[in-house]
């Protein structure tokens, strides 16, 4: 999985592995910002040793074309931390593009398992953000299928 082997070595700050997953043409399209950033930009987050960590990483969908993938990142510069859904376009086995989407957590949010119901407000635009993103990301898709 490509996915997988992207938050393989963004976990252990890879740079080597993480170089070999993006494309050289890549481009990145944070939720804040507005900013664009490159493969450049990227490798120089992993570089710097002051990149985000992140946890509970799921898959929510990965085929050879695109990937959607969801998990709680914390961030090195002490800010609130977030869940973050990712979309990426791949090309030739590398990621090319990437777009996210995030919900800020309060430090009072507990992680949803399976079997229990968001209770918090947070969770709550968590859970309906993530529906939103999944049903953009199937219009993209159906969209792209008929070449509308």
């Amino acid at each position: 999985s490509i996915i997988e082997a992207y938050n393989e070595a963004w976990d252990t700050a890879n740079a080597e592995a993480l170089d070999k997953i993006i494309h050289d043409d890549f481009v990145f399209n944070p939720h804040v910002g507005g900013h664009t950033m490159s493969k450049s930009d990227m490798m120089g987050f992993i570089n710097s040793g002051s990149s985000p960590t992140s946890e509970h990483n799921r898959i929510l969908f990965e085929n050879d074309e695109v990937g959607v993938a969801h998990s709680i990142v914390h961030f090195a510069n002490d800010s609130d931390s977030e869940a973050v859904m990712a979309f990426m376009r791949f090309k030739d086995g590398q990621i090319i593009l990437m777009e996210t989407g995030a919900t800020p957590l309060s430090d009072d949010y507990k992680l949803v398992e399976a079997s229990e119901e968001p209770t918090s407000i947070t969770q709550q635009k968590t859970v309906v953000r993530v529906i939103s993103i999944l049903i953009s990301v199937i219009f993209l898709n159906k969209k792209a299928d008929l070449n509308l």
